[in-house]
């Protein structure tokens, strides 16, 4: 094990430790908790060989994580999560390709503006807005839940863009069977937001088959973050769902791209039927169904997502 290898693996678990011994209930806004926080962030971020950047896209400070080289591939978060939700996978693919991983404008660290509206089709917009702002050549597409909604539509829309598309649990989907969350959502609820650290854990517990202990620096950032977005995140949400929410499904026969399909077993958020649905549309699709797998998989599953991913992206 080389030195540097040691020094990170001290920094872990030295986190692990505090992580153990501190129980930390109120919102970090800086402090022990909010510098451990920010630590183990960079570890991860250092793990999986990506660095910060930021550009201006429409008005937007548009923050993304970059590292790798090879073919090219964008990976964009769902509802409610961030670039740093995908650093489990993206350690995985690691020196194999040049990933891109961007945080949807008035999500993580990229700037909100209040009045401008955040449902799929503007998402879409942006995202084609991002990829001539940094003169991105052709890349593999991959997204999760509200991601894969907008990887989907930029895909029918951009094929000549696309070396491949992968969706991972789409929103977009009118599924024949409903989950928990989109039960709740045609109802004018909005499931995935939290004011409060009860809240939050009602959220970790649809999002996770095995929900993250609440008391770890990270899930105690996160859910500051949560709380502090609520009121916008209720916004996100609603327009989602006002504005054409089926609109994946309405365009898979125009995905013309090779598609790779994950859905989890047990997920709380997007029902597996949805998976059916979008095998009729996309009839040349690769579906993959996890077992014992809730809708968070990237974070719970990531070695299973790299390594198929990675043999799609191969041709295999």
């Amino acid at each position: 094990m080389t030195t540097k290898q040691m020094a990170i693996l001290t920094a872990i678990l030295i986190i692990v430790f505090l992580s153990m011994r501190f129980q930390w209930h109120k919102k970090l806004r800086g402090g022990l908790p909010g510098a451990m926080a920010g630590l183990a962030r960079s570890i991860r971020r250092g793990l999986a060989g990506v660095l910060y950047k930021q550009t201006e896209v429409q008005g937007y400070d548009l923050a993304y994580l970059e590292g790798g080289q090879g073919e090219m591939v964008i990976l964009l978060h769902g509802f409610g999560t961030t670039k740093d939700h995908w650093m489990p996978v993206a350690r995985r693919l690691r020196g194999k390709v040049h990933m891109i991983i961007p945080d949807l404008p008035g999500f993580g660290e990229s700037s909100r503006i209040g009045h401008n509206r955040y449902d799929i089709v503007s998402q879409v917009r942006r995202l084609r807005a991002f990829k001539e702002k940094l003169a991105l050549p052709s890349f593999h597409l991959v997204g999760c839940h509200s991601g894969a909604a907008i990887a989907g539509i930029f895909a029918s829309l951009f094929a000549q863009d696309v070396l491949s598309l992968t969706l991972i649990e789409p929103f977009g989907i009118d599924s024949p069977e409903k989950a928990d969350v989109e039960r709740l959502a045609t109802r004018g609820w909005s499931p995935l937001t939290a004011g409060s650290e009860k809240d939050y854990q009602r959220v970790l517990g649809l999002l996770y088959a095995k929900p993250p202990k609440i008391s770890s620096f990270t899930e105690q950032e996160r859910l500051a973050q949560a709380i502090e977005a609520q009121a916008f995140e209720e916004q996100a949400w609603k327009q989602m769902w006002e504005n054409r929410p089926y609109l994946l499904e309405q365009v898979l026969p125009e995905i013309k791209v090779r598609t790779l399909l994950f859905w989890g077993d047990s997920n709380k958020v997007a029902h597996q039927s949805g998976a059916k649905v979008v095998s009729q549309g996309i009839p040349t699709v690769t579906p993959v169904l996890l077992r014992n797998c809730a809708h968070l998989m990237i974070v719970e599953r990531p070695k299973e997502i790299a390594d198929r991913i990675l043999k799609f992206f191969a041709g295999a």
